[in-house]
């Protein structure tokens, strides 16, 4: 099976991802509640993929033609937006099923994981806490959007062993596409901020043209990215994963045991928060990786 990449653009572009039926329920009864805050809206969207992308693409339409391009508060574009606009953001969500596609729910659950950890560990370097959260969650939203429309050709795409996708096997059926180079498309037909562009593929911007918090920022994201990725394979190499963990602890000047604390602590969350996620990342033995070594 082949495409073309124009094609694959033209499904992904259009993306409408499911959200987790708690989160629904509880963001819209929060949006008919004249007691809720902003920050009451941000906690629920901040778990859930399928919300937050709504946000930022509803924020950064054409319709609301904001000036700025830097917002990464989840909390800030919940007020500038209204509850109103919300609501009606939030109503024609589709709803996340467990029937759904599993490699969809494996990379919406480790974007959702990555995010989670990124919080976790920006606050022990003083970083930008929300601009980890949401940039962390959409660095693999090219992966997301290719499970999203061409299921089969991702499948066909994997190493073996393995969820992850291999980009030239993948490119040969898409006409020289990636899911990362799709990504950065998607962020910039999106109009996403610049930095969110960058943790897709920072590779590809001169990152001296960013703040030093910025660099360490999507440092960060890189890093757990590997981790995750690392992770999502049967044949993770201890000594890679070991390297990434040093790197990690060297880049937030931190200890191994509170690294090991922050982590799990974010495991924790996805479990809690994000129940279908979590079961389909510990059945591949992702979370198990991540907590043994």
């Amino acid at each position: 099976m082949k495409i073309k990449a124009e094609t694959l653009f033209a499904k992904a572009r259009n993306l409408s991802l499911p959200v987790q039926p708690y989160n629904y329920r509880t963001a819209l009864v929060l949006c008919q509640d004249p007691k809720t805050t902003s920050q009451h809206l941000a906690d629920v969207i901040a778990t859930d993929y399928g919300l937050t992308l709504r946000l930022l693409t509803t924020i950064y339409s054409a319709f609301f033609s904001l000036d700025r391009k830097d917002i990464l508060s989840i909390r800030y574009m919940v007020v500038l937006l209204g509850m109103m606009n919300l609501k009606e953001t939030i109503i024609n969500a589709p709803i996340l099923s467990s029937e759904q596609e599993d490699l969809l729910l494996i990379y919406l659950g480790s974007g959702l994981l990555i995010s989670f950890m990124a919080k976790q560990l920006a606050s022990l370097a003083d970083l930008d806490t929300e601009e980890a959260e949401v940039c962390g969650l959409l660095q693999n939203i090219g992966e997301v959007a290719c499970a999203a429309s061409v299921p089969k050709i991702v499948r066909n795409s994997l190493l073996p062993d393995s969820f992850v996708i291999k980009r030239r096997r993948f490119a040969r059926m898409c006409s020289g596409y990636n899911p990362r180079r799709l990504g950065e498309r998607l962020a910039r037909h999106w109009n996403l901020p610049e930095l969110i562009r960058i943790t897709i593929i920072p590779e590809d911007f001169d990152l001296n043209s960013i703040s030093e918090r910025e660099r360490a920022t999507v440092s960060l994201i890189t890093l757990l990215n590997s981790l995750v990725k690392e992770g999502l394979s049967r044949r993770a190499s201890k000594s890679a994963v070991e390297d990434l963990f040093c790197d990690l602890c060297s880049l937030l000047k931190t200890k191994r045991t509170v690294l090991d604390h922050q982590i799990f602590t974010a495991v924790s969350v996805l479990e809690s928060k994000c129940p279908l996620f979590y079961k389909h990342l510990r059945q591949i033995g992702l979370v198990n990786r991540l907590l043994s070594l």
